[in-house]
């Protein structure tokens, strides 16, 4: 009987193990006031397994095998300058054969993301404005899904208060975009920082095969642009609205139904571990097979507890486990 349990429970685990979507979070190292409230989002979200990837300088060019991921995270907390969004390296535009939630305007220049002479286009922003303005064809875009218009409006609140690039008053940086990019075929964005016209890239959704001023994407991208040290600055200072449509543009690029309710934080990380001692562990392999201890590869691991509980998890071995 225990061992038919076993097998049911690792049924349900391989399923959802296997039914979550792979997300690779890529950014730079730095040191903030709080997490990234994307990341601690699809952290304890079930549909997602998310890794993360950091440079610690802009020069740093590591190699990656996008393929392993279902969907890609540029965030604005890496260089506009740095050496892995450029066209010839990993996260350059042509070489992201994954969808990717780029949010990073600022890369979107002649000797960063586009090749060196490729046109006028640059980062700009405007501090201090929080909100971006909709355009009215757009509303009924999933990456607006479950959020509120400021009364009588097409704006949505992103955040409370600008911030500088570490996350504190030092600056009111909030909303960012580009001028002067060229895309073929054209794009319109989907929404721009309110008041100002003149950008081309701001929340954008850029199918694949879109010529960026000589970089032609890969895979479907969607743009935004929210300064790192606004997101960071207090876990609230990013507001439901702003976690939303970032959570939005994951889902959608992920292939899964948009939630129709709004984004929030978890109050405390679910923590699924029993509190009654542990008094033994075993371990499986996938087939459900006993074994002593796991060598590399993927185990089920059975964890049971001095009050008659278990609980099952599956585990990842780089080295064998040595005991």
């Amino acid at each position: 009987m225990k061992k038919i349990l076993l097998l049911c429970l690792l049924a349900v685990l391989f399923i959802g193990v296997n039914a979550q979507k792979k997300v690779g979070y890529f950014g730079m190292t730095k040191t903030m006031p709080n997490a990234d409230p994307l990341l601690v989002l699809l952290q304890n979200d079930v549909n997602f397994i998310v890794t993360t990837n950091y440079t610690a300088v802009k020069t740093d060019n590591p190699t990656h095998d996008l393929s392993v991921y279902d969907v890609i995270i540029v965030q604005e907390s890496t260089a506009g300058d740095a050496t892995i969004l450029m066209p010839n390296n990993a996260l350059g535009l042509a070489k992201i054969t994954k969808p990717v939630l780029y949010n990073k305007t600022y890369a979107f220049k002649a000797g960063r993301a586009l090749a060196a002479g490729s046109g006028t286009s640059t980062g700009a922003e405007t501090k201090g404005i929080l909100t971006i303005t909709v355009e009215e064809s757009a509303k009924t875009h999933d990456l607006f899904k479950a959020c509120t218009y400021e009364s009588g409006t097409s704006d949505i609140k992103l955040f409370e208060s600008g911030a500088n690039d570490l996350g504190t008053d030092a600056d009111t940086k909030a909303l960012n975009y580009t001028t002067g990019t060229v895309l073929s075929p054209a794009n319109a964005s989907l929404a721009k920082v309110t008041g100002i016209t003149t950008s081309v890239i701001c929340f954008n959704d850029i199918p694949s095969g879109t010529n960026i001023d000589g970089q032609v994407t890969a895979a479907r991208m969607i743009t935004v642009g929210m300064n790192f040290g606004a997101m960071t600055k207090t876990t609230t200072n990013l507001t439901p609205n702003g976690l939303t449509i970032l959570r939005n543009a994951v889902y959608s690029l992920a292939g899964l139904t948009v939630p129709n309710t709004v984004a929030t934080l978890p109050t405390a990380i679910s923590n699924l571990e029993n509190t009654s001692r542990v008094i033994s562990e075993e371990y499986f392999t996938m087939n459900g097979v006993q074994i002593k201890y796991p060598t590399r590869g993927v185990f089920v691991k059975r964890t049971n507890f001095e009050n008659g509980t278990s609980k099952v998890d599956k585990v990842v071995y780089i080295d064998p486990l040595m005991k």
